[in-house]
C-alpha cells in the first residue's frame, strides 16, 4: 500500500513539473514571438510592376486623411503605381503602363489618397476631388482607406470548379504586356463614348459599356434602339433609361448625396430587368448571367475573360470613412477585359471622363474586388 502511494506521489510530482515547465515555455514563447512569426507578409515593389521600358521619375509618400500610409510612383515614359504600406507589408493597389497618376500635376500641394477613384489635393481652404476636378465638402471625402487584412498576407488561392475555361482560350484571347486580354481589347482601350458618371452611377456606366461591347461583337440585339448608341459605344440616353426604369441599388440607397451604390448582385438584377423589357426572348434564352461575391472574386472573373467575356468587377475597401460621419463603404464598378495572374491584377476601363482615353487602361489589384458580374452567351 505504501509502495502504491509512493508511486502515486512520484507521478504527481513529475506531472506538476511538466506542467510548470510547459507553462514557463509557453510564456517565454509568447513573449518572444508575434503574429509575424507565423505569417508571411506580401512585400511588392515597383520593380515587380514596371516593364522594361519604364523607369521611376518620382517617388512620393502620401497618406489618407486618417494617416494610413501609401507610396506613389510616377513612371517614364508614362505610367504610375500606388502601394498600400501596412507595417511589414506592402501591397500594390492600382497603376497604369500608359498614363501618370492624377497626383502628377499636384505634388506642389498637399495630397491625399482615398482608394481607387478617390484622389484629393488641398488648395487653400478647398478640397479638390481630382477626378471631378472640383471643390467638394468634407462630407464627400473618404477619410480612411485600408484593404482587408488578408490582402497583406501571402496565401494560396483556391481555384473554383466551373464549366468555363481554366486556361485562356487562344481563339478568344491573346497576351499583351503580360496580360491575358480578350481579342477585342482595343475596343476598350480606345473607347471614348460611354455615359457620364452622374452622382455616383458608375454601375450604370459599367453596364452601358458592357452592353455596347456585347451589341458590337456578340449579338446586335443587346441594344435594339439606335438612339442609345453613339459613334461607337453608348450614350447618356442609355444611362437614363437604366436609371429611370431598371436600376437596383444596395439597400435601395439612392440620392445624389450618398450616390447609387451597386455591387455585383445589383448590377445583375439591373441587367436582368433591362434584358426582360428591352430585348427579345430568343436573345434572353442565350444569355447566362454570372455573378459572385466574396468567394473566388479573383479566379472566376479570370475564367470569364479566358472565355472571351469582359467582366464587371466591383471594388470597395473595408474601412473607408467619410470625415463627417461614421463608417461607410464606397463601391466602384469597372469593366475588366484582361488580367495578369502572376501579378494578381486586372486591366480595366474605369468609365471616367467621357471622350477621354486616359482611364481606359488602368491596372487594379485583385485585393480591391468585392464582387463581379458578366454575361455568357450561348449561341
Amino acid at each position: 500500500m505504501k509502495s502504491k502511494i509512493k508511486k502515486s506521489v512520484i507521478i504527481f510530482v513529475i506531472v506538476m513539473l511538466l506542467c510548470v515547465t510547459s507553462q514557463t515555455f509557453a510564456v517565454a514563447f509568447a513573449e518572444e514571438t508575434t503574429v509575424s512569426d507565423f505569417v508571411s507578409y506580401k512585400y511588392e515593389t515597383i520593380d515587380d510592376f514596371m516593364l522594361e521600358r519604364h523607369s521611376v521619375s518620382k517617388e512620393t509618400d502620401i497618406t489618407d486623411f486618417a494617416g494610413n500610409q501609401f507610396v506613389v510612383y510616377e513612371l517614364n515614359p508614362g505610367g504610375y503605381a500606388i502601394y498600400s504600406v501596412n507595417e511589414d507589408a506592402r501591397v500594390f493597389i492600382e497603376g497604369s503602363y500608359k498614363t501618370n497618376s492624377l497626383f502628377a500635376e499636384h505634388y506642389s500641394h498637399e495630397i491625399y489618397y482615398g482608394g481607387i477613384g478617390n484622389y484629393y489635393c488641398i488648395e487653400g481652404e478647398q478640397i479638390i476631388d481630382l477626378v471631378k476636378n472640383e471643390d467638394i465638402g468634407y462630407d464627400q471625402v473618404i477619410g480612411a482607406y485600408m484593404l482587408d487584412y488578408s490582402a497583406y498576407i501571402e496565401r494560396t488561392e483556391v481555384e473554383p470548379f466551373a464549366d468555363f475555361p481554366k486556361n485562356p482560350d487562344r481563339n478568344k484571347t491573346h497576351t499583351v504586356d503580360g496580360f491575358t486580354v480578350i481579342n477585342n481589347d482595343n475596343y476598350f482601350r480606345n473607347l471614348r463614348y460611354f455615359p457620364d458618371n452622374f452622382y455616383g452611377t458608375c454601375g450604370l456606366v459599367a453596364i452601358s459599356i458592357l452592353l455596347g461591347y456585347f451589341d458590337e461583337y456578340i449579338d446586335d440585339g443587346f441594344i435594339t434602339n439606335e438612339k442609345y448608341k453613339d459613334v461607337e459605344g453608348t450614350n447618356n440616353k442609355l444611362h437614363d433609361l437604366l436609371f429611370d426604369n431598371y436600376m437596383h441599388t444596395i439597400l435601395n440607397i439612392a440620392d445624389e448625396g450618398k450616390g447609387y451604390p451597386m455591387a455585383g448582385y445589383e448590377i445583375q438584377e439591373t441587367m436582368k430587368d433591362y434584358l426582360k423589357n428591352e430585348c427579345s426572348v430568343s436573345l434572353r434564352n442565350k444569355v447566362k448571367h454570372a455573378y459572385g461575391s466574396i468567394l473566388y472574386t479573383h479566379a472566376t472573373p479570370r475564367k470569364h475573360i479566358n472565355g472571351g467575356y469582359p467582366t464587371i468587377i466591383c471594388m470597395t475597401s473595408y474601412s473607408q470613412t467619410p470625415l463627417s460621419s461614421g463608417s461607410s463603404e464606397k463601391y466602384h464598378a469597372v469593366v475588366a477585359y484582361g488580367y495578369n495572374k502572376a501579378k494578381d491584377t486586372f486591366l480595366c476601363h474605369m468609365g471616367w471622363e467621357r471622350f477621354d482615353k486616359t482611364y481606359t487602361e488602368i491596372i487594379v489589384s485583385n485585393a480591391t474586388i468585392h464582387s463581379y458580374y458578366t454575361i455568357n452567351y450561348t449561341a
